[in-house]
């Protein structure tokens, strides 16, 4: 099985290995595993790792909405903090688009029109004008993204913690 895997590219590779994999697997399982990813795998809109954070954004932004009850309202900074593997994932990679790669645009976007309920597809709304937004609210500085401590992990994830800001958080 990896051999052919290995051999086949592209679309042509579900039509070589199908009938493999009707006579290896049951028909129970068969049916189970198609289920299976019919649940997990969403669309998604570019790379998860910087959709994710945009969603995150996304969803912040429509919380200060409805605290504030203006429907209209842009958060002035945006404070993030990830993990390593969330940063080392999403630094480099583009924005579709957007013409721009990296986590500023996609948390400027998420804040500035993006749409939680869209799940991945978040940024499903992005327009030229949108991304011209987006460059000016990175150029004004007011996007901090810095690697998260083990102390920023630890005071979101316990209940009944403190939310101020941890000055150990590093930079980038």
């Amino acid at each position: 099985m990896m051999s052919l895997l290995n051999h086949c590219h592209g679309e042509k590779m579900w039509d070589e290995i199908q009938p493999y994999i009707h006579t290896m697997i049951d028909p129970k399982t068969r049916k189970k595993l198609i289920a299976l990813v019919h649940k997990q795998v969403v669309p998604a809109i570019g790379c998860t790792e910087p959709i994710c954070v945009a969603l995150a954004c996304a969803r912040a932004t429509e919380k200060l909405q409805a605290l504030t009850g203006r429907t209209d309202l842009v958060p002035s900074r945006i404070d993030v903090r990830l993990s390593a593997n969330i940063l080392k994932n999403a630094m480099g990679v583009g924005i579709p688009g957007t013409g721009m790669v990296g986590l500023p645009i996609a948390i400027a976007l998420g804040a500035l029109i993006g749409k939680s309920e869209y799940g991945l597809e978040v940024l499903r709304d992005c327009t030229p004008e949108a991304v011209a937004q987006g460059r000016k609210f990175i150029d004004e500085g007011r996007i901090d993204i810095r690697l998260a401590t083990t102390e920023d992990f630890e005071r979101h994830t316990s209940r009944g913690a403190s939310r101020k800001p941890t000055p150990a958080s590093r930079p980038l």
